[in-house]
């Protein structure tokens, strides 16, 4: 029951930015976004829209330990708690899907996660309602979230701005306008082989292609948000070939084309 006392304030930087959310769904977009200050286990951590829901999913890599079973149970009941904090109300997915085995008290997971639960699948995924994530929340602060993201950003950087992932970070941020962002190049800009920075950003839990893609979602948001640019303006500072490779790359980064996230309150 640990995870239910959770409190936006306690997580700093991403608190703030979580609790100046305009929508659940732009919360749990910085719970993506900043998952690297709530935990430092191996996580990947996506969301994804269909039809009728959106699904946040969490996999962890087979070659990284998963955090113990009570670690990511209390996880999963401070998400919900995070999100009753700013919604004002008790959320409740439509289902969740869990990797472990059914327990001998299946029912106990049924009331702490308030949704009908799957065990034993390969994928962990909270499925939420659209219209509970798209609604727009009493105390989002759209201006307060732009300060609070760059101070979250900041402090990102700054947990070890020694790191490979953070060398290659700001070359890219330079060298995306030029479109010219190949693996090869980076690493001769870094002074070493393609396969040496493979294996160094492999070792810091990353690919070359993680790195790049969580880049240009970041630089994106921040342009949309500005709405100085237009959107084939900020095509080419990301370095896309064109506008309509730029909006399908925002769609599978967000669940969302770039002018949703522009026009719906979720941006924020």
């Amino acid at each position: 029951k640990t995870g239910t006392y959770a409190k936006p304030a306690q997580f700093y930087a991403f608190g703030y930015s979580w609790m100046a959310s305009s929508t659940l769904l732009g919360a749990l977009q910085r719970l993506i976004r900043y998952y690297k200050l709530l935990s430092t286990a191996s996580v990947q951590v996506s969301l994804t829209e269909n039809a009728d829901n959106y699904a946040l999913s969490a996999v962890f890599p087979e070659e990284s330990k998963s955090p113990p079973k009570e670690g990511i149970d209390c996880g999963m009941t401070a998400l919900l708690a995070l999100c009753d904090s700013i919604a004002e109300k008790e959320i409740r997915p439509l289902r969740v899907e869990l990797t472990c085995p059914a327990t001998v008290h299946p029912d106990a997971y049924r009331q702490a996660l308030r949704a009908p639960i799957t065990f034993g699948v390969e994928v962990g995924t909270f499925y939420f309602d659209k219209k509970t994530l798209l609604e727009p929340l009493q105390h989002g602060a759209p201006d307060i979230a732009k300060v609070t993201d760059r101070i979250a950003d900041q402090y990102i950087e700054s947990l070890d701005p020694h790191k490979v992932a953070s060398q290659v970070r700001r070359l890219l941020i330079a060298l995306l306008p030029s479109g010219k962002t190949d693996q090869e190049l980076v690493s001769k800009r870094l002074n070493r082989s393609a396969s040496t920075l493979q294996r160094q950003l492999h070792a810091e839990g990353l690919s070359y292609r993680d790195v790049l893609e969580s880049t240009r979602r970041s630089l994106a948001e921040d342009y949309l948000r500005d709405q100085k640019h237009s959107q084939a303006q900020i095509a080419y500072l990301l370095g896309f070939s064109d506008q309509s490779n730029f909006s399908r790359a925002f769609k599978r980064w967000t669940a969302m084309s770039p002018k949703q996230f522009q026009d719906q309150p979720s941006q924020n």
